[in-house]
């Protein structure tokens, strides 16, 4: 299974539904829709759904609580959301992927004591500099990476299932980002095309980080996480 893990918008469900159709094909384990409004988030995902094949990757709503409830997909919330991962586990039930973004360690050390039990995957970045935020934080580099991959291999709790990397990351440097301890690489600017869309060469792309890391990734498996 491959370790990309990657973000799409709306607009490729509509404009490039052959590449997004080509992606959905591919062995990752999650894909992420993000998008600024509840209604076209809920539209491409369901969609998507339509596409999707029984092996096909977990589908992860970002911010938006009421679609994921809606369609009993994943969700992936940010700090500023507003939404208590222990809420969204509580609505969610313990089936589906949830995830939470930290920037630092001090951030992701916080959230992993909080909410380390109800959470699937925890994501820290940007690792480098990125153009696919506008509002993108300062990148922390590698080395935080490593520092929270030994914080979860010594955390005496309950810890997620990932640890994931985001934020410019491409198939030229994702080795050192799961050299550091990611189990997955979040991409967004890597699979897309001159004019903003997802590549009708997705495959290629995704194939291309498998290649360069040369497949040395620890196996993974999705867990089910209490909603108690």
């Amino acid at each position: 299974m491959a370790r990309v893990y990657p973000i799409i918008a709306p607009r490729d469900v509509r404009e490039a539904p052959e590449a997004v159709r080509e992606l959905l094909d591919l062995k990752v384990p999650f894909l992420q829709i993000r998008g600024e409004e509840p209604a076209e988030v809920l539209a491409a995902a369901r969609r998507i759904l339509e596409w999707r094949k029984g092996s096909g990757p977990r589908l992860v709503i970002n911010d938006f609580l009421e679609v994921a409830q809606e369609l009993g997909a994943g969700l992936h919330i940010g700090q500023e959301d507003g939404v208590d991962p222990k809420t969204a586990r509580k609505h969610l039930g313990p089936e589906v992927p949830l995830g939470f973004s930290t920037h630092s360690v001090e951030e992701f050390r916080s959230a992993l004591k909080e909410y380390g039990s109800v959470l699937t995957s925890l994501s820290l970045g940007p690792v480098f500099p990125t153009r696919s935020k506008p509002d993108a934080r300062p990148p922390i580099g590698i080395a935080p990476v490593r520092e929270t991959r030994r914080m979860l291999d010594r955390f005496s709790g309950p810890v997620p299932g990932f640890l994931v990397a985001i934020g410019g990351i491409t198939s030229h440097n994702a080795a050192d980002v799961f050299a550091a301890g990611a189990d997955l690489v979040a991409v967004i600017g890597a699979l897309r095309d001159h004019s903003g869309l997802l590549s009708r060469d997705v495959r290629k792309r995704i194939e291309e980080f498998e290649e360069r890391v040369g497949g040395k990734l620890r196996s993974i498996t999705i867990r089910s996480r209490t909603a108690s």
